[in-house]
C-alpha cells in the first residue's frame, strides 16, 4: 500500500521576507526601506537581528502604484 503525502500549500500572506529579499522585490535601498517603516508605509518586524516583512504587505505597497514615501 502507497502512503499519500499530503502536500501543504503556503499562501503568500504566509511568507516572510528579510530585509535583503524585500530590498531586491522593491528594488530599494536599505535607507529607502527604513524609510517607508518609519512612515508606515511598510510595516516589518524584528526577530532577533533580523527584519522580516510579510510578502503580501510588501506586495500591497507595489500594487497601491504609489512612489515609495509618496503620501
Amino acid at each position: 500500500m502507497v502512503k499519500e503525502q499530503t502536500l501543504t500549500r503556503i499562501k503568500d500572506e504566509d511568507i516572510l521576507l528579510d530585509l535583503p529579499e524585500a530590498m531586491d522585490y522593491l528594488r530599494a535601498s536599505r535607507s529607502t526601506i527604513y524609510r517607508l517603516m518609519k512612515s508606515r508605509q511598510l510595516v516589518g518586524y524584528k526577530i532577533g537581528r533580523k527584519w522580516v516583512f510579510y510578502k503580501k504587505d510588501v506586495k500591497a505597497l507595489v500594487d497601491s502604484g504609489r512612489t515609495p514615501l509618496e503620501e
